[in-house]
């Protein structure tokens, strides 16, 4: 028998196998457990001499011994991964393998391949009507920041408006529009960053980080007064999921609007981080709703 895996975050979850045809031989195991295996061979005990081709499908559920559980989809982040492998191994005889028992023979060296799978919540198990992605209206001036700004930004002022959506299907692109009313500082850049956020119960302390998955440039140079500028950000599938909230960890998900003002002192820092508040710059951060439609 394999040795027991560890406990991970994911809830347990016990797939049902089912395979096309009366004479493919099925193939079910367990995803985390991985207690069953079964038998692929002829009559003989040998597969025939070429290529051996042998379909298989397996069906993913988050019912385990009747009891209901959250599935979770593929995420690969900073701190957090969810992951699923399926693993084929061919064992030299006598040896058993974990999903598949193929005797090769003594003189034949075992083969293993592994390889990852996405997992996607199929619309079936869907809770609830589709969510219709929400746009919020904001606005951007001095007064909004809370960091020290250059004292020409502080007299002569700015004010930018727009609105964006805070709520988002994984597979739409976060969109909006901003429009620069005024600035008595001309405009270097304007940035728009995807955070994520994950935490962990750590004991009786919450753990989290912060980190950037990307930063789109939708400006660059000092913007015409009332244009109305698009925002179309992507979303990267393996960096971001739903939002999750369970019991001993979360991923969440920010968006955050940053303006870059032309500046002496910024041209000493031309690589600092859009994170980090700058004297000439300004940001609004949102928070970001991620949802499967």
């Amino acid at each position: 028998m394999p040795p027991p895996i560890p406990p991970t975050l994911m809830p347990q979850v016990t797939p049902s196998s089912r395979c096309p045809g009366d004479q493919t031989p099925s193939i079910g195991f367990d995803l985390l457990n991985r207690k069953k295996s079964t038998e692929v061979a002829s009559s003989a005990g040998k597969l025939a001499p070429g290529r051996t081709e042998i379909p298989f499908s397996f069906s993913l559920s988050s019912h385990e011994n009747g009891n209901s559980g959250a599935f979770y989809e593929t995420f690969h982040g900073g701190n957090i991964s969810i992951q699923a492998y399926t693993e084929i191994r061919v064992l030299v005889w006598p040896m058993q393998i974990l999903f598949i028992d193929i005797m090769r023979g003594y003189l034949h060296k075992s083969l293993s391949a592994t390889m990852e799978f996405i997992v996607e919540n199929d619309k079936a198990s869907l809770a609830g009507p589709p969510v219709s992605p929400e746009l919020v209206r904001f606005y951007i001036t001095q007064d909004t920041q809370k960091h020290q700004l250059l004292p020409e930004l502080l007299t002569g002022g700015f004010r930018i408006t727009g609105k964006i959506s805070t709520e988002c299907s994984l597979t739409d692109p976060v969109s909006g529009e901003l429009l620069v009313e005024s600035s008595a500082v001309p405009i270097c850049s304007i940035d728009i960053q995807l955070l994520r956020i994950e935490s962990i119960l750590a004991g009786e302390r919450i753990i989290a980080d912060m980190s950037v998955i990307q930063t789109t440039q939708i400006a660059d140079g000092d913007v015409c007064k009332s244009l109305t500028l698009p925002i179309y950000v992507i979303l990267p599938r393996l960096l971001v999921c739903p939002t999750v909230l369970a019991g001993p960890f979360s991923i969440e998900f920010q968006i955050s609007i940053v303006i870059s003002f032309q500046s002496e002192l910024s041209r000493l820092y031309p690589k600092s981080d859009l994170r980090t508040p700058r004297p000439w710059a300004a940001m609004l951060t949102l928070p970001l709703r991620v949802f499967r439609t």
